[in-house]
């Protein structure tokens, strides 16, 4: 019963063909989108993350 459900289920979906996971891909891959540089600020000396109760911190991101 079980294994007629899962049968089920893959028929809905169309798993039932070949497995395109393991099909060698041809060809160069294609670049969707570059890295895009990421912004630091440099806002404290005493520590390197931010902290919530550092005013200099909230100043940075704009909530002060």
């Amino acid at each position: 019963m079980i294994k007629k459900f899962i049968n089920w289920i893959k028929g809905l979906f169309g798993t039932t063909g070949p497995d395109y996971r393991f099909v060698k891909a041809e060809g160069e891959p294609v670049v969707l989108e570059t890295a895009a540089e990421e912004l630091t600020v440099e806002h404290c000396t005493t520590h390197l993350r931010f902290r919530k109760h550092c005013l200099d911190c909230l100043r940075a991101v704009g909530m002060m």
